[in-house]
């Protein structure tokens, strides 16, 4: 899947839920998220767009986002 066609899924799902998508960064294929009350994370995605990808949160959460979001299968 195409880096933007994954950045507009992530504004899609940002607008249900408490977070914000942040930054993006193409180059990284890294998108950045937040809510209130300091809660962060980001997913990198891998360039064939497909298998797991990974999560960072501001809790120290390290791991496979899949399903966390609802935007990867």
């Amino acid at each position: 899947m195409a880096f933007q066609q994954l950045a507009d899924a992530a504004e899609k799902w940002c607008s249900s839920t408490p977070f914000e998508l942040i930054a993006t960064e193409e180059s990284e294929r890294r998108m950045d998220f937040y809510a209130d009350p300091g809660v962060s994370f980001y997913v990198l995605c891998p360039d064939n767009g497909c298998g797991d990808h990974f999560v960072h949160t501001s809790s120290g959460y390290q791991g496979s986002a899949s399903g966390v979001m609802g935007l990867v299968e």
